[in-house]
């Protein structure tokens, strides 16, 4: 993501990646390409869990900053979902 190359993401997801609205890679990277200019996420957290790795981050978007947290479930090597985890307390 840093790094903003698309080409290393899609090599991540699955061709029928789930991801809120998104039901393949093509459109999850759609997703990505309009938000990789303005927003920023440094990573504060990982951890596995069977097959799902959560991954906590600070995210900076318009001036503003706040936390986020997704859930990415893998299957055969691929992410096959992404799904927002809740804010620790």
């Amino acid at each position: 993501m840093q790094a903003a190359d698309l080409d290393r993401i899609a090599e991540l997801l699955d061709p029928n990646v789930h991801w809120g609205t998104c039901v393949n890679r093509d459109q999850a990277l759609n997703w990505y390409r309009s938000r990789l200019g303005g927003v920023r996420a440094d990573v504060t957290e990982v951890d596995i869990d069977n097959d799902t790795i959560e991954v906590g981050t600070t995210v900076h978007e318009d001036g503003l900053t706040y936390g986020a947290r997704q859930a990415f479930r893998v299957a055969e090597g691929a992410i096959v979902e992404i799904r927002p985890l809740p804010e620790r307390t």
